[in-house]
């Protein structure tokens, strides 16, 4: 079987005084204080989620993309320096899923800018 070759796009926001770090492809979100522990969060639940979709084996539930507003943040955002943050997802969460690349932005809200509710975990 080939490997699944998962690209991700994280954007980064902040919510309530938490920093946010969604990820679009699964729709799971890290909430924490700094940019790194929330990274971190998202890193866990990522590996969780692809642990427990693989061991199932119902890969639908792998790819359960956020909504369309969370898309246009990160059409919107800036894109993260490696130097700034260092983004990875480790361990590698199962055999034969690569992370062929990662995309990582942050986005600021404009005022008077309606974008909808937020859902935080």
């Amino acid at each position: 079987m080939n490997p699944l070759r998962i690209p991700l796009q994280v954007v980064f926001y902040e919510e309530e005084g938490q920093w946010v770090a969604h990820c679009l492809q699964f729709d799971l979100v890290g909430v924490a204080e700094t940019k790194e522990s929330a990274i971190n969060q998202l890193n866990e639940a990522i590996g969780i989620q692809i642990r427990n979709s693989i061991e199932s084996g119902n890969l639908r539930n792998l790819f359960t993309p956020a909504d369309s507003e969370y898309f246009q943040r990160f059409a919107e955002a800036s894109d993260i320096a490696e130097s700034e943050l260092r983004v990875s997802i480790e361990p590698r969460p199962a055999p034969g899923v690569v992370f062929e690349r990662m995309d990582v932005r942050e986005f600021h809200h404009s005022p008077g800018r309606n974008y909808g509710d937020l859902v935080t975990a």
